[in-house]
């Protein structure tokens, strides 16, 4: 299914990440109080401070020289354990269905086959990466659900987030955009572009 049949841009949205993901969403009967949001803005930041953590070991040079071959083995030894304790984890618990996702500063898209009600509260659920699944809750507002091939395109706006866990998810899609356009360029390139 093609990233763009999600249909009209809002206004000023900016770096997206799109991707298929396991997601989930349930309806809210009300926004979360206080202390809700402290526990969801404490997993969140945990989370995608995790991420970050184990992306750090793909930047592009930077290293010390004399211990880079030393970093990598304990790289690839780590990267190892994280492979088998989420094969693991896969094995006894059920994510969600994956879906295609489009995830931007302000809100989430998703194709879904139900789609909650234009206006209401849900909890959004997305589940960004294999090697670590637990996922970025996202209490939000449902802004528009359009009929999309046998299904829904539904947008919701995020209700309310912490400028430290904005500033990490703004990093997270950043970077994975940034790498969807390199890899782009390398595959136009690899093909006589």
């Amino acid at each position: 299914m093609p990233m763009t049949d999600f249909g009209h841009e809002p206004a000023g949205i900016g770096v997206a990440y799109e991707d298929t993901l396991p997601l989930s969403w349930v309806s809210l009967q009300s926004e979360p109080d206080d202390s809700q949001y402290v526990r969801i803005e404490t997993i969140n930041t945990e989370m995608l401070r995790m991420l970050a953590a184990m992306d750090e070991g793909h930047n592009d040079g930077g290293e010390d020289q004399l211990h880079a071959p030393e970093l990598q083995r304990i790289e690839s030894k780590l990267n190892l354990v994280l492979e088998l304790v989420s094969h693991l984890f896969s094995q006894h618990v059920a994510l969600p269905e994956r879906v295609v996702t489009r995830l931007c500063g302000e809100h989430i898209e998703w194709h879904g086959a139900e789609a909650p009600d234009e206006g209401s509260l849900v909890k959004v659920e997305v589940y960004l990466s294999d090697k670590y699944p637990r996922p970025l809750i996202l209490p939000s507002r449902v802004a528009n659900v359009q009929p999309s091939q046998g299904g829904y395109a539904i947008r919701a706006a995020f209700l309310a987030m912490s400028d430290s866990v904005q500033d990490h998810l703004d990093k997270f899609i950043f970077k994975q955009h940034r790498r969807l356009v390199a890899h782009k360029r390398r595959a136009h390139s690899d093909h006589g572009g």
